[in-house]
């Protein structure tokens, strides 16, 4: 497994307790909810992301909310500290 951005994301997303974030996709979309889950991979630290709309409530099984591929996120905002990862 290498090391990638990922990693950084995952520590800065450990470190708040608020997990709303906004993602900008590379193929241009907006993506806004709480990662509440991920899935760890091969080729990178995170391989996916498990993102809930902001009106859902939070809910324990893996089939629930949108997974979105690390490799496919351009840049991630946090809304508690209101700061900018850009991949």
């Amino acid at each position: 497994m290498k090391l990638d951005k990922s990693k950084i994301i995952f520590e800065k997303w450990e470190q708040l307790s608020n997990k709303k974030v906004k993602l900008l996709l590379k193929n241009g979309k907006e993506k806004i909810g709480t990662i509440e889950r991920f899935t760890h991979g091969s080729n990178s630290f995170i391989e996916y992301w498990i993102l809930n709309k902001p009106k859902s409530n939070f809910n324990l099984l893996i089939e629930e909310g949108e997974w979105i591929k690390s490799s496919e996120i351009l840049e991630i905002y946090f809304f508690e500290d209101q700061s900018i990862i850009i991949l």
